[in-house]
């Protein structure tokens, strides 16, 4: 039997001196395994069963020399969560996988096995909140995966990917960023000196910390406005807190300098300036770190990544020297950072720091990760724990002075909320007589991986939709696999009907399998995007949020042409030049869109409206796009005729949307696609 650390380690009293009970392993850092490699073997939640069938299909790959993919299907079916499986407990003997990966036998095998397999699995849904956190829509989810899974499998026996439409090689890519103006400082606020920055250096400006806390702003824990809050003394069951004079910020600092070794430490630091966290969320960080982490993996965390985690944390006030401008709504406001202030930020997070913000109902509630380590049911809690990993993974890259990620002086992130303004036009799409630009659809492939492509995040009207809470679909797992996306919703109020957010810079951190409950942390990617002048990769995405439409009545509504109008507006306004406000300049060279079923899942969009939708904003705003059906074969050959039919007449976008008026007026007697095809 294989002891993990759970054997040394012992609850320490809040009373006394935090020490080490097990030094002897955590002076020997050396001798672990990397993260990537030891999240990536079967956790100690993890079935037996998937364990050896993906040895068995190592075993059978090496000796027989099995179909590529025939391998592959067989992967795909061995990683899916099996029903009704006795759990592991942490402390069980190694698998034959971890064994397999230890000896640096199957590892890579393994992950390229899976990594192809998660492009069969992909989602089809709004990150919406609310939606996940229903039982019935959680019903829709789990079926979308399912029916997905059974196309996938039986897509790969058949080697039946389909790619149609225009050549994907003849879709327009960006390969180079322009410089951009920083010189309006109301518009476009840098927490960078601009010179430093011109010499390939992040340096926060000012050089000291402006301690001011104002409307508008985010409320930073380090303000002296900042006070502690404590529990008012009450017997109720509920209990309510109240401000005391105490500086939540000297309490911060005071519980995060001192060494932690145990989850029991981390959970009493936070207690003492986040009241109620011991008993609401202290069972579910036990549960991460105690039967959810590999034990070299939490040996790891405690010894090596934590103190540089809690050095990073409080590095605040120097990193963040100025107050923090919400992205304000109907504005054309732009936030650039360095990605290690961004770091900074998702550490505080993480430990929670960051007081309760002023935002009307405005901005994201549940600002801090603690939420990830409770949910309502076992199979949430799985996947906000396989969340909480993808994170963890970040942490220890951009904590290490030996990474990449840890040593970068001049990488950063820019967000860019666009909106069409008030007093703006808008587009009157029966009259725009531009050609429809090209379009390619395939049956394969993931947004994220479209590089050189603006690509789509199915976005909610709070950006990040359920990624802290219960939510784990396209949205969400985009914000945990490219995790610098998390501090967008700190200062991004609702999007609007007229608005999107644009991200420029944020890099991918992990690769990962499965969607929804049977979503998994996979292992570290090391993200080769280039970047441009100031620092950002080439990596752009934008967060447009569809209308839902759950019940059948109101997916009625969708062909209504208001409904139509608005979903329009909103992919035009993220399609179009992000640093454009005015539709009189130029739209040449602007690289292509990637995107897919964008509102398609739980909010019930047709699927074939929301492809011409798509297609007619990013053809009024000059861009390419590429379609990807999430492993539908069926549908991307139906929606390649209409690309071969329409590119061939050819229609113009105001053809288009006559086309859909027309059928908004015919009685829906037949489907879109019935109506299109006749």
């Amino acid at each position: 039997m294989q002891k993990s650390l759970a054997d040394f380690y012992k609850p320490i009293p809040k009373s006394k001196k935090r020490k080490s009970p097990n030094a002897e392993i955590c002076d020997n850092s050396t001798d672990y395994c990397s993260t990537s490699k030891v999240l990536n073997v079967m956790s100690s939640k993890d079935n037996e069963h998937q364990a050896s069938e993906i040895s068995r299909l190592s075993e059978e790959e090496n000796e027989a020399k099995t179909d590529p993919e025939e391998v592959e299907t067989k992967s795909s079916e061995a990683s899916e969560d099996s029903e009704g499986e006795t759990e592991i407990p942490a402390t069980t003997t190694v698998t034959p996988i971890e064994q397999a990966i230890q000896k640096g036998e199957l590892y890579q095998e393994t992950i390229d096995l899976a990594i192809d397999n998660s492009d069969e699995i992909q989602q089809q849904d709004n990150g919406d909140p609310l939606t996940s956190e229903k039982d019935t829509e959680t019903e829709k989810i789990n079926a979308t995966y399912s029916n997905s899974t059974e196309v996938a499998q039986s897509s790969v026996n058949s080697s039946n990917s389909f790619s149609g439409g225009c050549p994907i090689d003849s879709l327009f890519k960006c390969e180079e960023e322009s410089p951009r103006d920083f010189s309006n400082k109301q518009l476009h606020k840098l927490l960078l000196d601009l010179d430093a920055l011109a010499q390939g250096i992040a340096v926060p400006y000012p050089k000291s910390f402006v301690d001011k806390w104002l409307p508008g702003h985010i409320r930073v824990p380090c303000a002296s406005k900042c006070q502690l809050r404590i529990l008012n003394p009450s017997g109720n069951s509920r209990p309510t807190t109240r401000l005391s004079k105490t500086s939540h910020w000297e309490v911060v600092k005071e519980q995060l300098s001192e060494q932690m070794y145990t989850v029991e430490d981390v959970i009493s630091a936070i207690d003492r300036y986040t009241p109620g966290f011991y008993d609401g969320h202290g069972k579910g960080m036990r549960t991460f770190f105690n039967q959810h982490l590999h034990h070299e993996v939490k040996a790891k965390f405690f010894s090596v990544t934590l103190p540089r985690l809690q050095k990073l944390t409080l590095e605040l006030p120097l990193l963040i020297t100025q107050p923090i401008p919400w992205l304000q709504q109907n504005s054309n406001m732009s936030l650039t950072m360095s990605k290690r202030q961004i770091a900074c930020l998702i550490a505080n997070l993480f430990f929670n720091t960051f007081p309760e913000q002023d935002f009307n109902g405005e901005l994201p509630r549940g600002q801090n990760l603690r939420t990830l380590f409770t949910a309502r049911t076992k199979e949430r809690q799985n996947s906000n724990f396989e969340k909480l990993k993808c994170i963890l993974s970040y942490f220890d890259r951009v904590t290490d002075p030996e990474s990449d990620e840890g040593t970068s002086p001049s990488q950063t992130v820019s967000f860019h909320r666009r909106c069409l303004d008030l007093d703006e036009v808008r587009p009157q799409w029966e009259k725009i007589d531009t050609k429809l630009t090209k379009c390619a659809v395939k049956s394969k492939g993931l947004i994220e991986k479209q590089s050189g492509m603006l690509q789509v995040d199915f976005a909610n009207e709070f950006v990040g939709g359920g990624v802290v809470g219960q939510g784990c679909v396209q949205e969400e797992i985009r914000y945990v696999t490219h995790p610098e996306l998390l501090v967008s919703r700190l200062f991004t109020p609702r999007l609007l009907d007229n608005e999107c957010l644009i991200v420029q810079g944020a890099g991918r951190y992990c690769e990962y399998v499965g969607y929804a409950d049977s979503f998994k942390y996979l292992a570290d990617c090391v993200d080769t995007t280039p970047v441009d002048c100031i620092g950002r990769k080439l990596n752009t995405v934008v967060a447009i949020d569809a209308t839902a439409f759950r019940s059948n009545h109101a997916k009625e509504e969708q062909f209504k042409l208001q409904k139509i109008l608005r979903e329009l507006n909103k992919a035009y306004v993220g399609f179009r030049d992000p640093h454009i406000t005015d539709s009189t300049q130029s739209t040449k060279n602007l690289t292509a869109v990637a995107t897919g079923n964008w509102g398609c899942g739980a909010f019930g969009g047709n699927v074939v409206l929301k492809f011409l939708i798509q297609w007619m904003a990013a053809s009024h705003a000059g861009r390419d796009m590429l379609y990807l059906t999430f492993n539908d074969t069926k549908l991307a050959q139906n929606l390649s005729k209409i690309v071969d039919s329409f590119l061939k007449k050819p229609y113009s976008v105001s053809d288009v949307w006559r086309l859909i008026c027309m059928y908004c007026k015919s009685g829906q007697s037949k489907s879109l696609l019935e109506f299109i095809v006749s």
